[in-house]
């Protein structure tokens, strides 16, 4: 299977994953991406809205995600992760690194979560042309970007992967 198509079919079973089944989206209704009593999580919430979905989660390690869900037709998964510390001053290099990471750690967590595995696999393969704070084509319509945000007592990680530019 070529690298454009398993990237289509993630986006295709991500979309089926979060969104279920609804006539008038092509992806349906959001719906959690985390399945509930997972151990290493301490909190959980999920908020389905007219225009998108919101789903919080404490890990026990006091790693914070925030996921917004939108778009009916053209998904974009937005990934917020908050970590307390001072990360000021680390290089790029490093954040793109800890966005692999936080995919690669979440798709230990559970078999429904695989597919973010894939997506750090994908990233690793753009990892010398991708850029924090620009938008990166992965494949033809299928994109992903990284930023940061720090201010001295933590640090938040953006990973955006969306299917519109």
């Amino acid at each position: 299977m070529s690298k454009e198509q398993l990237l289509k079919n993630i986006f295709i079973l991500l979309g089926v994953m979060l969104f279920g089944c609804k006539s008038d989206c092509k992806f349906g209704k959001p719906i959690a991406i985390f399945p509930n009593g997972l151990p290493i999580v301490t909190e959980q919430h999920f908020e389905a809205r007219a225009a998108d979905a919101v789903e919080s989660i404490l890990f026990k390690n006091g790693l914070r995600l925030q996921i917004t869900q939108s778009g009916c037709n053209d998904l974009k998964q937005v990934f917020e992760f908050t970590q307390q510390g001072n990360f000021s001053g680390r290089e790029d290099a490093f954040w793109k690194q800890v966005a692999i990471d936080q995919l690669k750690m979440m798709s230990s967590m559970h078999v429904s979560l695989q597919t973010f595995g894939l997506w750090a696999k994908a990233i690793e393969g753009i990892l010398p042309t991708l850029k924090l704070g620009e938008v990166t084509e992965i494949e033809p319509n299928t994109y992903v970007k990284i930023d940061k945000i720090t201010n001295g007592k933590d640090a938040i990680l953006l990973l955006e992967l969306s299917k519109k530019r």
